[in-house]
């Protein structure tokens, strides 16, 4: 099949985060389409193919995000369709909170085309090494927030807890602007039955340019609806107590 399709990412800061091989593949590319959330990273990628087309437009206030992606996934695969050699780049890594990207290659592969996707820094990345988590001291688990508040899901309060697009949540039409964290009350009452109302929480937001840090809030978990945030803020919640090995297994694994 003459069309293709490769999905990248551009990384959070898109001026040190994107790579060579992204790079190469936007300049490149017959059709090269893209979906970022700053000016700097639009730039970037229009620099490098001034045809490139924002697949933005799709999204409209009121309108449910599925329907959105729905749109995205029908340009994307009408241009593999027509022959063209397609690159679509995203913001941050195109395999997390990014249910479009997944679906265009999953439909393009079954229909006989090359797709593939490229890794990329994501907002997680950022967030282990600007507040100092090793996620493999005690474990790490992470959900999209109204993904893990609707189904049977309790955290393990001795690992690390991360929850993508908190200020997002409970939200399935598109809104631009501040989250309304009073929605945030729901979410704060099925984590305060593991942890308590007193742990501090951390609403994160990784540096999108040069020279500016990250947006950091600390707040009780108790609180954390009161405190207004972006849209796309993550929330992390450290361990609330230490873990305790399992004796059987400790002594079988000191026999061997």
């Amino acid at each position: 099949m003459a069309g293709s399709l490769v999905v990248l990412g551009l990384g959070i800061r898109a001026i040190g985060h994107v790579s060579v091989e992204a790079i190469a593949q936007m300049e490149t590319a017959d059709t090269l389409l893209y979906l970022v959330g700053d000016a700097t990273a639009e730039n970037l990628v229009t620099g490098l193919h001034p045809q490139a087309f924002s697949l933005a437009l799709y999204y409209q206030a009121g309108r449910p995000r599925a329907d959105a992606y729905e749109a995205m996934i029908d340009h994307v695969l009408g241009s593999v369709r027509r022959g063209d050699r397609t690159v679509v780049a995203c913001y941050g890594h195109p395999a997390i909170c990014a249910y479009a990207p997944h679906e265009a290659i999953r439909r393009a592969r079954a229909e006989g085309f090359v797709a593939v996707m490229l890794p990329a820094v994501s907002s997680v990345d950022c967030l282990f090494a600007d507040l100092g988590v090793d996620p493999a001291d005690g474990g790490c688990q992470m959900y999209e927030a109204s993904e893990f508040f609707v189904n049977v899901c309790r955290p393990d309060p001795s690992s690390h807890l991360i929850l993508w697009q908190v200020g997002m949540f409970g939200e399935w039409n598109h809104r631009a602007g501040i989250a309304d964290a009073r929605d945030l009350t729901l979410l704060v009452q099925k984590l305060c039955t593991v942890y308590p109302s007193s742990h501090l929480a951390t609403l994160y937001e990784a540096s999108t340019s040069v020279g500016r840090g990250p947006q950091l809030v600390r707040v009780p978990l108790g609180a954390l609806a009161s405190v207004p945030m972006q849209r796309g803020a993550t929330l992390y919640l450290p361990p609330s107590c230490s873990r305790t090995a399992d004796p059987a297994w400790l002594h079988m694994l000191e026999a061997t």
